[in-house]
């Protein structure tokens, strides 16, 4: 039998259908991620979707390039290439000592302090918007591309197939089944949209702070799938508002991403450390987002009705838009983060932290 090559030099990390993630025995610093594994000049084990000259890896190299060093981006060490050609054999990545954050979420104890689950909600909320912010569409929101590393600090990694307009105008990769909305396709928000990875941000930050697979983790494609299109939202455990801030944020419009972050910061912070700002005015809200002529209302599913029934009607109440009660805070209250606090319509403040 012939002796495998690979065995006690790489250790094998994670595998797709487009790449492989694996490291050199002995280095804990940083992995590769390639179409295949190179040892000594040869070739091992090819993806069965592997790009030619390593189109893939130059597409993903650009687009850590653009997001540059952030706290909750994995950082990117570059492409490794063949000498003398540009041909790239793989792109050198930090190594997370703690593997992906879905990984855990299924195979670990849920950590018991909400602060902690916020805390990594906070981080992965933190790493989307910067995406954003660099005008980069994700592509393949979900914890399965989020690292963990230690202190239950996130950064995001996986860019392979994210859209960067007026460079690469397509997503390549599609998004994770259980990271989509609900409902016909047909009313979705289009693939490669802000308005579609918010969705997907709600059902991480569901994920996180219920650290629960949505839908569960026996449900296969085809399970989630009918789920979704009878409409069906993942279930939260008692009644937190703190963990209904997924089932607002995934109805969220752009521009409430950073409140969508502040948001969570307030949450995960003690209440000893918060300072009142001032109440929340609905109708005030409604009118400086929209025009003059909205009127605030509750929209209630179920009773009772809760801090997120809170909708904006437009004069001849046809149409009903979200309120960001964190974008009213801050522009009100100079700063100012929002708190649903008892979860009420009416328990909603401003606060400084």
């Amino acid at each position: 039998m012939a002796l495998n090559p690979l065995k006690g030099r790489i250790e094998s990390i994670a595998y797709t259908y487009f790449s492989i993630v694996y490291a050199i025995k002995g280095d804990e610093e940083t992995v590769l991620k390639g179409e295949a594994i190179w040892l000594n000049g040869r070739e091992y084990d090819r993806r069965p979707c592997a790009s030619e000259a390593g189109d893939n890896l130059w597409r993903e190299a650009h687009i850590y390039k653009i997001l540059g060093h952030h706290d909750h981006i994995t950082r990117c060490y570059g492409l490794e290439v063949f000498e003398g050609t540009n041909h790239a054999w793989a792109l050198r990545l930090e190594r997370a000592p703690h593997g992906c954050l879905r990984k855990h979420v299924v195979e670990s104890p849920r950590p018991t302090d909400m602060k902690a689950r916020l805390g990594m909600a906070v981080e992965f909320a933190r790493g989307v918007a910067h995406v954003h912010s660099c005008g980069v569409v994700w592509g393949d929101l979900s914890t399965r591309n989020a690292l963990l590393f230690d202190g239950f600090r996130v950064k995001l990694c996986d860019f392979a197939g994210a859209l960067l307009p007026g460079v690469f105008d397509e997503i390549t990769n599609e998004y994770e089944v259980r990271y989509c909305p609900t409902g016909p396709e047909e009313n979705w928000p289009a693939v490669g949209t802000v308005e579609r990875e918010l969705y997907g941000l709600g059902t991480a930050i569901y994920e996180i702070t219920e650290w629960k697979v949505p839908y569960g983790t026996d449900a296969d494609e085809q399970d989630v799938e009918k789920a979704l299109h009878r409409g069906e939202l993942p279930q939260f455990v008692g009644d937190n508002p703190r963990s209904r801030v997924s089932e607002t944020i995934i109805m969220f419009t752009p521009s409430g991403i950073l409140g969508v972050v502040v948001g969570l910061i307030l949450l995960a912070a003690p209440a000893s450390a918060r300072t009142w700002a001032g109440p929340v005015d609905m109708q005030k809200a409604c009118q400086q987002q929209y025009d003059a002529g909205f009127t605030a209302g509750l929209h209630c599913n179920t009773a009772p009705c809760n801090g997120y029934d809170w909708r904006c009607y437009d004069p001849d109440k046809s149409n009903e838009y979200t309120v960001d009660v964190s974008g009213y805070c801050n522009r009100n209250y100079n700063g100012a983060y929002a708190d649903p606090q008892g979860g009420g319509p009416y328990d909603w403040g401003c606060y400084w932290s």
